[in-house]
């Protein structure tokens, strides 16, 4: 096995996952890697992209990544310095790391982004729900369409398709009343969440 000798200025539990996995120790390579797992942040996220890479570990890869997409290339490369950033990401990655990060902020629903007030999410959620409630309204004419159409050969595919319907029926109606009492919560906190 030819592993590359440890940096004398790498953290312990990378010298330890570099030796525990030229050794064949995996506990201990396994342990290191949660270890690392655990202390990604700005700073040493891309360094220790190079780390996952090298020892094939994803979780540790897909923790560097979320990391620098979440804060930014800039904020990442700036506090691991240009250079370490430049030599664990190829600059030829940089923009598609940037267009990641720019998708990641533009949906405050999914991201945990901030929100200029409640009433904002609120209303998104709403927009989200009336959106799919038109699909279901479309989907019910087609399956009435389908239903009338259809011959006794098939007819326990249709009812599969309609107990399916009636399943988000049933979701919509949840989404509704679940928006209605967050409503009610914004409206009783006397809008300082903004609504």
């Amino acid at each position: 096995y030819d592993a590359p000798a440890p940096c004398e200025d790498e953290p312990a539990p990378v010298t330890i996952a570099r030796l525990a996995d030229a050794a064949l120790l995996e506990d201990l390579r396994e342990a290191a890697l949660r270890r690392l797992t655990g202390c990604v942040d700005a700073g040493c996220a891309a360094s220790l992209l190079g780390v996952a890479r090298d020892l094939g570990d994803d979780r540790l890869r897909r923790e560097c990544l979320e990391c620098v997409v979440r804060v930014g290339v800039d904020a990442a490369r700036c506090a691991a310095g240009a250079a370490v950033f430049d030599a664990s990401l190829p600059v030829s990655t940089h923009a598609g790391l940037r267009r990641l990060s720019a998708l990641a902020t533009s949906n405050p629903l999914q991201c945990g982004a901030t929100l200029p007030d409640a009433g904002e999410a609120i209303a998104m959620l709403r927009e989200a729900l009336e959106e799919q409630a038109e699909r279901l309204v479309e989907a019910n004419a087609r399956q009435a369409e389908e239903e009338a159409a259809c011959g006794p050969e098939r007819l326990g595919e249709v009812r599969r398709v309609r107990v399916a319907l009636e399943r988000q029926h049933a979701h919509v109606a949840f989404l509704r009343d679940f928006i209605e009492r967050r409503e009610g919560v914004f409206r009783e906190d006397g809008g300082v969440l903004g609504t």
